[in-house]
């Protein structure tokens, strides 16, 4: 281990280790010309830029933390974990491990209104990519009779090649919420 970690405390090196990715990213993405709002090329290095948002706001040292605490006021994920690659270094796009039921109930709390209000649900499920280039995408691997758009953090499905669907049955939970 370099001497400088060592002389942070776990807390701190977390926190520096946090800013570091966020820089990280920032830098990849600095000066390469490409005009924020004008393309979308999927990587979920954003969901970690998210997540220390959301760790800023609510004012916890951790997502550990943050997800203790979201366990604890929902009753969602009893037995789900944030452990990939580890507890300590959350992989927040596919890093949980939960059961079938529990997630089936998070997905019901959510359309249900239950976790968060009408208008930022509304924001949360809002095409953000109808309007711009899309240049990589995970559900390019789809059948050619499907295109999905994403919303913040969540996949819109439409079943029709030109994304022109009026109402949008599915949210990236195929067949649960119609």
């Amino acid at each position: 281990m370099m001497k400088w970690i060592r002389t942070y405390s776990k807390s701190i090196l977390k926190k520096k280790l946090l800013l570091l990715t966020a820089l990280m990213i920032i830098s990849i993405n600095a000066g390469n010309g490409i005009i924020p709002g004008t393309q979308f090329d999927y990587g979920s290095a954003h969901l970690q830029v998210a997540g220390l948002m959301a760790v800023k706001a609510a004012g916890v040292d951790s997502w550990q933390d943050l997800f203790e605490t979201f366990q604890q006021e929902t009753g969602l994920f009893p037995n789900g974990a944030y452990n990939l690659p580890s507890i300590d270094n959350p992989r927040l796009a596919g890093g949980m491990h939960w059961q079938g039921r529990e997630y089936a109930d998070f997905i019901r709390a959510f359309f249900k209104g239950e976790l968060l209000t009408e208008h930022t649900r509304a924001l949360m499920l809002t095409d953000q990519i109808a309007l711009v280039e899309i240049i990589n995408s995970p559900a390019d691997d789809l059948d050619e009779a499907e295109v999905w758009h994403y919303g913040f953090g969540i996949w819109r499905e439409c079943h029709n090649t030109t994304f022109d669907c009026e109402v949008i049955s599915y949210y990236s939970t195929k067949n649960y919420c119609k």
